[in-house]
């Protein structure tokens, strides 16, 4: 188990999220309201266009990754049982995530 969440642990490192943006905005709305926030509202809505660019771009680059990982849960009732499938997943993720660094 312990090795399926290091795994999943690498996901969250390499695919952009925006959690930054986000606090970033609530904290300026609850200071500022709305109204005085167009900058971080703008920041986290770029940052929200990238990350589902980069969804997107993983998902067709990975369909065999990722159709492999889902079968392979699908049939098993444990993680550890698809670390191989999980593994490979991971590594086609960093591939196109480095490659549109």
């Amino acid at each position: 188990m312990d090795e399926v969440l290091a795994v999943m642990n690498r996901f969250d490192d390499i695919i952009e999220n925006c959690s930054k943006e986000l606090r970033n905005y609530n904290e300026c709305t609850l200071s500022l309201g709305a109204d005085r926030c167009e900058a971080p509202k703008e920041k986290l809505i770029s940052c929200q266009r990238r990350m589902e660019l980069q969804v997107n771009k993983i998902r067709n680059t990975c369909v065999i990754e990722n159709e492999d990982y889902h079968r392979c849960m699908a049939q098993n009732s444990s993680n550890e049982s698809c670390l191989h499938a999980l593994k490979k997943l991971f590594t086609c993720t960093e591939k196109v995530v480095k490659s549109s660094s």
